[in-house]
């Protein structure tokens, strides 16, 4: 019975495969305030001020009240959110909107500050 070992020993020098992963530092994030924020902070109790929605100039006329209604739609959602926020990290503010669309209160997102 033969008991020598077969294992091979391999002469080839062992290189450490090189990692995919680099250490860089975290960089701080760059937030400012927003226009809108800044308009929240400064509006005045029980006044309202309009944000509104801008309609591209080379829209087709027949596709137009489409395109009104989309932007305000997208505009509310953007402006509700900032509301949300700002009122979070603010005491002592509250806010109404109301999608409006007449010559008088003109057209797009109307938000009154109520407290």
């Amino acid at each position: 019975m033969n008991t020598t070992s077969t294992a091979s020993t391999s002469s080839a020098p062992k290189t450490k495969a090189k990692s995919i992963y680099e250490a860089f530092e975290i960089p701080t994030r760059a937030r400012g305030t927003s226009e809108l924020a800044e308009k929240l902070k400064a509006c005045p109790k029980n006044k309202s001020f309009l944000e509104a929605v801008v309609i591209p100039s080379n829209t087709v006329a027949s596709e137009k009240d489409n395109v009104t209604k989309e932007a305000s739609r997208k505009l509310a959602n953007r402006v509700s959110g900032a509301i949300r926020r700002f009122v979070k990290s603010n005491e002592g503010f509250a806010f109404e909107m109301r999608t409006v669309n007449d010559a008088a209160m003109g057209t797009g997102v109307r938000v009154w500050r109520t407290s």
